[in-house]
């Protein structure tokens, strides 16, 4: 269970670190603070990501639409 793959990690940091809680609390948040940084930074690009296809779909139905296709047409939307 998940309870018993967190014991099993903590036991091993505390292992690598020969049994310093203070070293282990150390590194934990180092990890922690890497993380966040991270994932802060992933949700940016998947919000810009998302936002140019956004953009990019919406670019593609006018096009579509002043070539005279129907995008009212679901096989068409499906298509995009």
């Amino acid at each position: 269970s998940a309870q018993s793959l967190k014991r099993i990690r903590l036991l091993r940091l505390m292992e690598r670190f020969s049994g310093d809680v203070e070293e282990v609390r150390k590194f934990l948040q180092k990890v922690e603070e890497r993380d966040h940084d991270v994932n802060a930074d992933s949700r940016a690009c998947r919000r810009q990501r998302r936002e140019e296809l956004k953009s990019k779909y919406a670019t593609q139905l006018v096009e579509l639409s002043q070539a005279g296709i129907n995008v009212d047409c679901p096989c068409t939307l499906r298509q995009l």
